[in-house]
């Protein structure tokens, strides 16, 4: 949806906020259409939906709001929390027809905290993520897909590959 909302955007609007609701299964194999709507755009905030239907049902529903910077004499720097050196860590790998097909093209590395699907006494999960490929600019549909690729925490207290909730 962010991929092809970014076309009615003009290059200094920045994605200020996502809200994504999962309402139903996305059957991989089976066509599914994608539509998007210019709620309303002023001088420098802009708001989208995007809806996923398959099979004449809604799959996926988001809102997107964009805005341009503005001059401010408010400076925030961020926490940093140190996990290693990006890609250091245990691996989970791709392994067909037992995690995600999507899994494929991303590289999971996990610093701190249980594995997934390890029964683990810890409560978190840390570590770093990124596509294996990348072509082209990184754009925020890549990120979307980045966020939603990590695994819910509770898939540490899972004895084995299970379907995972958030």
């Amino acid at each position: 949806m962010l991929h092809k909302i970014q076309p009615q955007l003009s290059d200094d609007d920045v994605l200020r906020s996502l809200s994504v609701n999962f309402c139903g299964p996305l059957m991989t194999e089976t066509e599914c259409e994608l539509s998007t709507q210019e709620l309303r755009s002023g001088k420098s905030v802009s708001h989208f939906q995007g809806q996923v239907t398959q099979e004449q049902k809604l799959v996926t529903q988001a809102t997107a709001c964009f805005s341009k910077n503005r001059e401010s004499s408010i400076a925030v720097t961020p926490a940093t929390k140190p996990l290693g050196e990006a890609g250091e860590g245990k691996r989970l790998p791709y392994i067909k027809g037992l995690t995600p097909e999507f899994t494929q093209h991303i590289d999971f590395a996990y610093n701190a905290g249980g594995f997934p699907f390890t029964n683990s006494k810890d409560n978190f999960l840390h570590g770093w993520m990124r596509f294996k490929e990348l072509t082209g600019e990184f754009t925020n549909a890549h990120l979307v897909a980045l966020i939603d690729a990590w695994p819910p925490t509770t898939t540490v207290k899972l004895k084995g590959p299970a379907p995972a909730l958030p």
